[in-house]
């Protein structure tokens, strides 16, 4: 579980490492994701890559899978990824070789020499994560989830906390966050 109060962890790196000092957002989405959320959420994603800010995720549930099939260097958002697995050895597509190139990718891993992800390494990647990116946006958390303990968490720790505005989140909602959709993106570009 996360947790504000750990230590910043080291991490190894590749690609454009100032991708850090710049405007950044999480993003997640539950692996239990309605089917119905799929479209509006990509659509909403289209317009985040407009935006100049960096955005940041371990990119593993299907939405989040498709949502980064959407990167490309002619959007203006940057794209940090993080793996919970060693990255020296890791090869990369072409669709991330032509954003390193362009300057718009970091990947980031854990300090470990595991070339495969366990439990342990995806906590450690997930409070990489939460210690780089102080806004966070949920698409889509299923109650009871790892997600929901994360966005309770999160809520205690002054994090700031967006949600997808769809009626599958209305049960989310809180005083504390806000649900944005296209146009209330503003509040994504204040501050880091």
């Amino acid at each position: 579980m996360f947790d504000a109060h750990l230590p910043r962890l080291v991490f190894h790196s590749r690609g454009n490492i100032e991708l850090l000092s710049q405007n950044k957002l999480a993003v997640f989405a539950s692996r239990e994701t309605p089917e119905e959320l799929f479209e509006p959420a990509l659509a909403f994603f289209s317009e985040l890559l407009q935006l100049p800010i960096s955005l940041a995720g371990g990119w593993q549930s299907n939405l989040e899978k498709q949502l980064l099939t959407l990167f490309n260097p002619q959007a203006t958002a940057n794209l940090i990824q993080y793996f919970a697995r060693e990255i020296n050895h890791l090869k990369l597509e072409s669709w991330q070789q032509a954003l390193l190139n362009e300057n718009k990718l970091l990947i980031i891993s854990p300090e470990t020499s595991q070339q495969r992800p366990n439990q342990g390494l995806v906590s450690k990647r997930d409070n990489l994560i939460f210690s780089h990116c102080q806004k966070v946006l949920f698409f889509y958390i299923q109650p009871g989830g790892r997600l929901q303990a994360y966005f309770d968490q999160l809520l205690k720790s002054g994090s700031q906390l967006f949600l997808f505005e769809h009626p599958t989140n209305e049960k989310q909602l809180s005083s504390d966050v806000v649900f944005l959709n296209t146009d209330n993106l503003e509040p994504l570009l204040i501050g880091r």
